[in-house]
């Protein structure tokens, strides 16, 4: 219960970025109401089985795939939120471009949200402003090429007419 309390209300993690960045659950009821997440949250605290019982039906090892069944967990259970679609793939024939992570619908519209939770080591000398100095755990992985592949692929994706052609089967 605590991971879905430290997803739900922590900050971003990154203060800047060169696309707009939006709460998943910033028109959900709770925003108004905040007792009323209070009270969900404590409720769950108390009782955690319908959280765990949800994150058994995917099973998973990696850290990513957590945190996205537990941003899904709890926009389902936000009020005024609906997912109209959560690990949504994206196809091209038979080759998958990508997947959506989330798409959701609130009192404000449709929002495609790409939810991603990482761990680098920052720069031993420095101030750690520069991405290209935070490393993953791959040879390859960087902070400045995840930040490229999501400004680049993963959120432009929902634009796509293939994305809109996966849209249109649901």
């Amino acid at each position: 219960m605590r991971d879905l309390a430290w997803v739900i209300l922590a900050p971003p993690m990154l203060d800047a970025t060169p696309w707009p960045q939006r709460h998943p659950l910033a028109g959900s009821d709770w925003v108004q109401a905040p007792q009323e997440l209070a009270d969900f949250l404590f409720q769950l605290d108390q009782d955690s089985r319908p959280l765990e019982e949800w994150l058994a039906l995917a099973s998973t090892r990696r850290l990513g795939r957590y945190y996205e069944r537990l941003w899904q967990f709890a926009v389902q259970h936000a009020p005024g939120v609906e997912i109209i679609a959560a690990n949504l793939p994206i196809r091209l024939g038979s080759q998958t471009l990508g997947e959506l992570d989330l798409l959701l619908r609130d009192r404000e519209g449709v929002h495609h949200v790409e939810l991603a939770i990482k761990l680098y080591l920052g720069p031993q000398d420095g101030d750690g402003a520069r991405p290209e100095h935070w490393l993953g755990p791959g040879s390859n992985d960087r902070l400045d090429r995840k930040l490229t592949h999501l400004s680049q692929h993963q959120l432009p994706m929902s634009a796509r007419p293939e994305s809109r052609a996966a849209l249109a089967g649901l």
